[in-house]
């Protein structure tokens, strides 16, 4: 899977923060969350997903997010990506890798060596016969996964929860 690639890129993207930089890099993400308040960025071509569901699916995982850190942790800059589908039982499998700006809150300069960027990883499982049509189905549902990439062949999948989305 190509998670490990980007999870390796993510986690070379160090960033050594004290004094004035502190202080530009908390400005700079402030004008970046109170933007990205909106619906995240979505990346899921050639997915079964119609954009309305690949939306939802998004805004879900998103608010799964901040509910858990929330309460210590400024977020932003959500990109939310499905891909690597894949047909299992009747249903779909598709990873979805959630990529986030995360920054604990209070004095940033008790952390001398800062890395925001962050990533989440999920599978869903979708039925195959999903309606692409708007508007035509009234409700999503999924099964959401925890997804962990051990090696590129070799991944663990922890049930999270059975989602039902009005549409």
């Amino acid at each position: 899977m190509r998670s490990l690639g980007v999870i390796a890129a993510l986690a070379a993207l160090t960033l050594s923060v004290s004094g004035p930089a502190v202080t530009e890099l908390t400005a700079q993400f402030e004008r970046n969350v109170n933007a990205d308040m909106q619906t995240p960025t979505l990346r899921f071509e050639g997915t079964t997903l119609s954009h309305e569901q690949a939306e939802r699916i998004a805004e879900d995982l998103k608010l799964r997010i901040m509910q858990q850190y929330s309460a210590r942790y400024k977020l932003g800059e959500f990109e939310i990506e499905f891909t690597d589908e894949q047909p299992e039982n009747g249903r779909i499998g598709i990873d979805v890798n959630v990529f986030f700006h995360m920054l604990p809150k209070g004095d940033l300069s008790r952390y001398p060596a800062l890395r925001p960027e962050t990533t989440s990883l999920y599978y869903i499982m979708i039925p195959e016969s999903i309606d692409k049509q708007p508007g035509t189905s009234k409700t999503l549902r999924y099964e959401l996964f925890d997804r962990a990439d051990i090696t590129l062949e070799e991944t663990i999948l922890t049930p999270l929860a059975s989602v039902e989305i009005p549409l």
